[in-house]
């Protein structure tokens, strides 16, 4: 018999594209965040960080707070409306997408510039800036409906088996975790057969049902929020060298929600099974530091060139968790339910993300701009530790699989944006681009954001407004499982359910400023 232990906490929210947990998923998410603070930038698809005075461009690069030549201060709002198609595979092709809209308004930036005036004649201006910007946001809605092989009660069967041991030979009904395997024990969705009591042979009833299919549902919410609070100071060497650094502190939460049903596709089929539903709730808190550093060079007075460096983000996370499981089946001809939930759980781990690179251009012509970004960052640098806080020994062993799946899933990417500004007098109109390598190791597509948007510019105050539109795919397993081959005919049972999305994000900005 051929079968995979895996760590419960590592894998139990690893497969629904959520926040939170000891993931290789997790550590993209938090490896892959940019700031967008300015609806200006966002129309001109962030490639905004060689022109300056800009909140986004003094985000990405802080020598752009050099260019400020008065105070200023900004508040932005975003809407973003997040529509996924949802589908779940089937060898038959049968199963029909179903659609769940998300609409989230919140505060995308505060900021302030104070404009010093330096002493050294060298030196044009002496800038200090302090803002507040989002530079994540995952919050999705997920419904899909259909039929397929294998089941949630195969993940739970791997979670009870002895390493140690042979066939369907498992560990002590004490010592089985209270999050997954623990609860399927208490519910009766996995019991032992063995009759030594030395031994546990532990047992489901969808065992019996070799190649069965049935009908699967989940309903998953995603609320994923990550800002940056930043300190940036910056100056003006003789009008063609800008220098500038800066101290990012980011902090957020991330929830997530699944309610997840597994029930007999034809009544009876099969007994003595007939439904089951598992619920996960996961809240991650996240705090960090971590630095940047860049430069901006005139060389000409209509181009600018930029450089910026980021360090790694040392984050500090704090996962709570808890699930519940109900679970219905035939008993003495009757049907049975029994419900039973987990304890709280919470564990405390840290992580560093890789360092960033950011090289940029802009061509600052009498009637507007063009502007252009490339960024690159390596994900496979991205390196949990998990025994920082914990002295479990297992932890360790979980630490080097997690970090060696992330060297193993990602490459090096590149992400490239471009974008341009019209001025009419206090009008400005605006348009841009982004082609965002996609960073799974076998990937070789690229992500793409069309965005536009206007402004006024007025001597005391600005307004501007953008939108930008993505369209994206990607898949999602409700859990995921070792691919054991229970019986050892050489065919895996213990299937891992795909759910192939399509993803359309919309998001409408405004962002309001003031000269001071």
């Amino acid at each position: 018999m051929k079968r995979k232990m895996l760590p419960w906490f590592a894998l139990l929210w690893a497969g629904i594209q959520t926040a939170g947990s000891q993931t290789a998923s997790e550590a993209l998410r938090l490896s892959t965040s940019r700031p967008e603070a300015t609806a200006r930038a966002m129309a001109m698809g962030s490639a905004f960080s060689a022109v300056g005075a800009d909140y986004t461009a003094v985000a990405v690069n802080p020598a752009g707070v050099a260019f400020y030549r008065k105070g200023d201060a900004t508040i932005g709002l975003k809407l973003q409306h997040t529509a996924t198609e949802a589908t779940l595979q089937s060898p038959t092709g049968i199963n029909a997408p179903y659609g769940k809209d998300r609409n989230k308004l919140a505060i995308e930036a505060l900021g302030l510039v104070g404009v010093i005036e330096p002493r050294n004649f060298n030196w044009s201006t002496l800038n200090v800036s302090i803002q507040m910007h989002r530079i994540a946001d995952f919050s999705q809605g997920v419904h899909y409906v259909g039929t397929g092989t294998g089941s949630i009660t195969d993940r739970f069967l791997e979670r009870s088996l002895d390493p140690e041991g042979q066939g369907l030979e498992g560990i002590h009904p004490d010592d089985l975790d209270p999050f997954e395997a623990g609860l399927a024990f208490e519910a009766g969705a996995l019991y032992d057969l063995g009759s030594d009591p030395d031994k546990y042979i532990y047992h489901t009833d969808l065992l019996d049902h070799p190649g069965f299919q049935l009908e699967r549902e989940q309903r998953l919410k995603l609320n994923h929020g990550l800002h940056e609070i930043s300190f940036n100071v910056g100056g003006l060497y003789r009008e063609w060298l800008a220098l500038g650094a800066g101290i990012q502190v980011p902090v957020g939460s991330f929830s997530s929600r699944s309610e997840y049903f597994e029930r007999e596709d034809v009544a009876g089929a099969l007994a003595p099974f007939r439904s089951l539903r598992f619920d996960s709730e996961l809240t991650t808190h996240v705090a960090g530091v971590g630095i940047k550093a860049g430069l901006i060079v005139r060389p000409l007075p209509f181009l600018r060139l930029g450089a910026s460096l980021q360090s790694p983000y040392a984050l500090v996370l704090r996962d709570k968790y808890s699930t519940a499981l109900e679970y219905t089946f035939v008993l003495r001809g009757a049907d049975t339910t029994i419900s039973v939930q987990s304890p709280d759980g919470e564990f405390k781990y840290n992580l560093y993300t890789p360092w960033k690179a950011v090289m940029s251009g802009a061509l600052v012509l009498p009637y507007g701009l063009i502007t252009f970004d490339a960024d690159w960052y390596d994900p496979r640098n991205a390196t949990y530790r998990l025994t920082t806080h914990s002295d479990v020994p297992g932890d360790s062993n979980l630490q080097g699989q997690v970090n060696a799946d992330i060297g193993k899933q990602y490459k090096p990417v590149w992400q490239y944006r471009m974008g341009a500004e019209l001025a009419l007098g206090h009008l400005r109109l605006r348009g841009g681009h982004q082609w965002l390598e996609q960073p799974y190791r076998n990937a070789t597509g690229w992500d793409k954001v069309l965005s536009f948007g206007l402004g006024y510019r007025a001597n005391r105050f600005y307004l501007d407004l953008a939108y930008a539109l993505s369209q994206y795919e990607q898949s999602l397993a409700p859990y995921l499982t070792g691919e054991s081959d229970f019986n050892g005919d050489g065919q895996v049972d213990a299937v891992i359910p795909l759910v192939d999305q399509e993803i359309e994000r919309t998001q409408f900005m405004i962002t309001l400023g003031w000269k001071l």
